[in-house]
């Protein structure tokens, strides 16, 4: 009877440690917006308003998700009242930035960002200097500094930056006075959350994300992903048809850098009709669609792909039956 009293007991200490552990974990994310993502909400309020009002309204507002933590914050900051007023916020905010929204202890403008899935990090870089965020040497500085993600490496010699492919695309909110390096904090953590944390152990994240910009700049149709991704393993795994041969990273070649010659003759390591492999790393950053094709590729005896005027995708097994295929299109 003892030894199932005691049984009982642990029982109920691990379910308690875990609906604690869930519960903070929960609560971190709530505060600090880390999987939250979602469009501006305008938030009245007509009079002062208590702390615990307003989290009921923030609560209601969809914009936080555990109004008690919100009330436990607001306590911490020794915040008791809010001024009335309009206020733009969002659910990808975090605690700290609802309330340097809502204090109004220093007025900051807050931009709405928006990156399209296949983006350069230069076109990026460009995005957020046009809305008057950093500036482009220091996204550069920004770049170069480490993050601590384990899974991207250090920058090879050949790729253009150490965190090509990782900047997640997506819609963020950031004030006109955020630092480069907070820029590119967000986005990395956003991809970690997306998909770094989600990847099966087996999974060569960097390579993964190399093969979803690939994947993303040539596919138009995301059901056509899985399929691409295939050819692009196979040859990968071919001893003799090592060049993937795709036509979207010789253009991100030339956009990186001058060359005389024929197209498909420039001489770069992410010309993948001259070079073998995969290139030094990837020419885009990739949205979630490409990555989990990258990570899931169908299974497929293809090795050749074409595009129709349509934009989908001819697969082939064998050269004889690309070059048919072509010749029947039109190609």
């Amino acid at each position: 009877m003892k030894k199932n009293k005691i049984f009982l007991l642990i029982c109920g200490v691990l379910a308690a440690s875990l609906a604690l552990s869930a519960l903070i974990i929960f609560a971190a994310n709530d505060a600090l917006a880390l999987d939250k993502s979602g469009d501006e909400v305008t938030l009245v309020l007509t009079d002062r308003t208590s702390a615990g009002a307003l989290s009921k309204k923030l609560d209601d507002a969809g914009i936080i998700d555990m109004p008690h933590v919100f009330g436990i914050y607001s306590a911490l900051r020794r915040k008791t009242s809010f001024e009335a007023g309009e206020y733009t916020l969002s659910r990808s905010m975090s605690y700290d930035e609802i309330y340097i929204a809502l204090s109004g202890t220093r007025e900051r403008e807050q931009i709405k960002i928006t990156i399209p899935e296949g983006m350069t990090t230069d076109r990026i870089i460009s995005i957020f200097t046009d809305a008057g965020i950093g500036t482009r040497e220091g996204f550069i500085d920004a770049l170069s500094n480490d993050y601590g993600y384990g899974y991207i490496p250090q920058k090879p010699d050949d790729r253009t930056y150490r965190y090509d492919g990782y900047l997640f695309p997506d819609t963020y909110f950031f004030y006109s006075d955020s630092s480069e390096r907070d820029v590119i904090s967000k986005m990395l953590k956003n991809f970690d959350l997306k998909f770094g944390k989600n990847a099966a152990p087996d999974v060569d994240i960097d390579k993964c994300v190399t093969i979803a910009s690939i994947i993303q700049r040539e596919a138009y149709f995301t059901a056509e992903m899985g399929a691409l991704s295939s050819v692009l393993h196979n040859r990968l795994s071919s001893s003799t048809l090592r060049r993937l041969e795709c036509d979207s990273t010789v253009g991100y070649a030339w956009q990186t850098g001058k060359f005389e010659g024929d197209f498909l003759t420039a001489d770069s390591p992410y010309n993948t009709y001259l070079y073998e492999g995969l290139p030094p790393g990837a020419i885009c950053s990739p949205g979630l669609s490409a990555l989990n094709a990258a990570a899931n590729p169908k299974k497929t005896d293809y090795y050749y792909f074409f595009s129709k005027q349509d934009k989908t995708f001819v697969f082939s097994k064998t050269h004889a039956q690309h070059l048919y295929q072509r010749k029947k299109y039109g190609v």
